[in-house]
């Protein structure tokens, strides 16, 4: 069988290819817009800008004091770094931070307050939840065991060292109960 004559072989590739355009080009005219669009990008953000993920705990709705408190703080700490948060939005995230029990409770919540939305009751005793303290504090009151906060106070009166326990192990027991029990660290001015 005679040797084939390869008719392109006299062209050069990066001069066409089969639409007659030069691919080479092509390439650095979209490597070109590329970078164009990754500078306005760039020169859009703030400086200070991160681009972080976080997993955010979920609560269950089990009747434990601690467990209640450190998931407020967890969810206060990620609103405030979120500079632009408003309150209907923090609502609608710890919404979707429930779980089990603590799910159907606020499932009711909304529902209660649909209700007497619909049926226009005005002066309800019962105030529609519509701020994060706000519903900080009506969690606090659903989910904290009978006698938490009095059992913390007992604790705060009857805190002494024992004498097995270390001195750094009496001084964290101490600093945790007065966060617990939210007690001021400072004096308070008197004028």
């Amino acid at each position: 069988m005679p040797p084939q004559k390869d008719y392109n072989k006299d062209k050069d590739p990066a001069e066409t290819n089969s639409t007659g355009s030069n691919p080479i080009q092509d390439l650095a005219e979209v490597l070109q817009e590329l970078l164009k669009a990754n500078q306005q990008q760039s020169h859009n953000l703030d400086p200070f800008q991160l681009d972080t993920q976080f997993k955010l705990p979920k609560f269950n709705g089990q009747s434990n004091g601690e467990a209640v408190d450190y998931w407020i703080r967890s969810l206060s700490t990620y609103f405030n770094t979120c500079l632009d948060m408003t309150g209907v939005k923090k609502l609608q995230i710890e919404a979707l931070q429930h779980e089990g029990i603590a799910q159907v409770w606020w499932d009711t919540e909304r529902e209660k307050d649909s209700f007497l939305i619909e049926i226009g009751a005005t002066g309800s005793s019962r105030p529609s939840i519509t701020k994060w303290d706000q519903l900080c504090e009506t969690l606090r009151n659903q989910f904290y065991p009978p006698g938490y906060l009095q059992s913390l106070w007992f604790r705060w009166h009857q805190l002494r060292q024992h004498s097995i326990q270390g001195v750094q192990a009496c001084i964290d027991y101490f600093c945790k109960l007065r966060l617990l029990l939210q007690i001021s660290y400072r004096k308070k001015d008197s004028s």
